[in-house]
């Protein structure tokens, strides 16, 4: 017949000891706002946490590997900021406690207060206090240029950053060093600087004779640190040699920062012009080009086949081709 014995389950706890302790303290993992803690020496008959004291509801205890190594991992997902603390104990003398501050919740905006200052604020939650803050910055779009700094010690609820570029947007964190066991909890947030005017002129302008009473304007990109915000649109300034820029007439173009093209019509024939372009953004209109020259030619059109201006308005004969076989070109330097 059957003889029903006691149950020896052999290798589920170490054969010597028995005694738990916590190693590693507790760690906080912020994307799933769980606390975790890891216990060794068990069976941990008790698992208890505790915010500021007071018990909270026990998190869910799991096998972390072998459990003949006797180590667990106790975890709990919390919704507010404290002093959480794991503590884990079984009928041995022994038990094992740690803790840490977690501040849930510390919020970070920014206001631009400026074309070059943004005013950072931040909350934490009222049952934490810190005893400083320290503030890090960089833009989010570094195809250009870099423009970052960490380590910036802060106090109160809000800091004003300085020096930072023109219409420009930053990724900013705050740090809390909260009281207590020196826990830290961050926040970020996102925020652009005021849009100002470009501060360089566009690229690899060229003029382009059309007719004799008409010329073509083509400029490149303002470079990309000097935009100060989005470029909307072109000014392109053109008048007579010589006259004054009040005199000069201009020509509004849309377009983005990638540059843009115009035709100016209605100018005197064989005359010589100035010719400069300058981007727009919200915040007004940038600086200039070098001034261009060209003369327009008379009523015989000269076919130019897209041969470019220099700056001095002279052609070389080299530049100048027949549209046909017959076509006889005359060339005139005046």
């Amino acid at each position: 017949h059957i003889s029903v014995r006691d149950t020896v389950y052999v290798g589920l706890y170490p054969a010597s000891g028995g005694d738990v302790s916590i190693s590693g303290g507790v760690t906080f993992d912020t994307s799933q706002l769980t606390l975790t803690c890891i216990s060794t020496g068990g069976p941990a008959t008790t698992v208890t946490w505790t915010r500021d004291s007071t018990t909270v509801t026990q998190g869910t205890q799991t096998v972390l590997n072998d459990p003949v190594t006797a180590q667990y991992t106790h975890t709990l997902t919390v919704t507010t900021g404290g002093v959480y603390t794991c503590t884990v104990a079984n009928n041995k003398p022994s038990s094992g406690s740690a803790s840490t501050i977690i501040a849930v919740g510390l919020t970070v905006s920014a206001t631009p207060s400026s074309s070059t200052s943004l005013t950072i604020s931040w909350t934490l939650e009222d049952s934490l206090t810190a005893t400083s803050y320290t503030i890090s910055y960089s833009n989010t779009n570094t195809d250009c240029f870099t423009d970052s700094r960490s380590g910036i010690s802060a106090s109160g609820t809000s800091y004003t950053l300085t020096g930072l570029e023109e219409g420009t947007e930053y990724s900013i964190t705050v740090t809390a060093t909260l009281t207590g066991n020196g826990g830290t909890q961050e926040g970020s947030t996102t925020a652009t600087t005021l849009t100002a005017a470009p501060s360089a002129p566009p690229t690899d302008v060229v003029v382009r004779v059309e007719s004799s009473t008409s010329i073509t304007v083509q400029w490149g990109p303002v470079e990309c640190r000097h935009q100060n915000g989005e470029i909307t649109g072109y000014w392109v300034r053109y008048g007579e040699e010589g006259s004054s820029e009040e005199g000069r007439s201009v020509q509004m173009v849309s377009g983005d920062s990638s540059g843009g093209m115009t035709t100016v019509s209605g100018l005197t024939k064989e005359t010589v012009y100035t010719v400069q372009v300058a981007a727009v953004t919200s915040g007004g209109t940038g600086v200039y080009s070098d001034p261009l020259t060209i003369q327009t030619p008379d009523d015989v059109f000269l076919s130019l086949n897209g041969a470019v201006i220099p700056n001095n308005g002279l052609l070389n004969i080299s530049d100048i081709g027949s549209t046909d076989n017959t076509a006889l070109l005359c060339i005139t330097n005046r």
